[in-house]
């Protein structure tokens, strides 16, 4: 997560090498998952934004086909876990999203589909 250069050696029976580069700071993208497991195992337990960038102002509402609301935060680290109204979803249903943020005073929003597999 940080700029700079990183050197590496490698040694084995037959020698050593060193490899070095160097790591700029830029601005990467902003992902969402489309499909998510929340079955306790530690991995894609939760629908959330893939990022480590710190938000000036953030939102993450999803729906239900029927439009129904069934998660909504303002914390970009918190995550769906695929229940609404305490009760787990059912397993291959799509869910739409819709996300709104804004970092170094420019606002974002973007939508889109999940599908949540238990």
């Amino acid at each position: 997560k940080t700029p700079g250069t990183y050197t590496v050696t490698v040694t084995n029976a037959c020698g050593a090498n060193t490899q070095s580069t160097t790591v700029a700071a830029k601005d990467c993208q902003v992902y969402f998952p489309t499909a998510f497991t929340p079955n306790g195992d530690g991995k894609n337990d939760f629908f959330k934004i893939l990022t480590s960038y710190i938000f000036e102002e953030y939102l993450l509402t999803v729906y239900n086909r029927w439009g129904q609301k069934v998660f909504e935060t303002n914390d970009s680290f918190k995550g769906w876990d695929g229940r609404f109204n305490d009760k787990l979803q059912p397993s291959w249903n799509s869910f739409i999203w819709y996300c709104r943020y804004k970092k170094s005073g420019v606002v974002t929003t973007m939508k889109g589909t999940v599908i949540l597999i238990h």
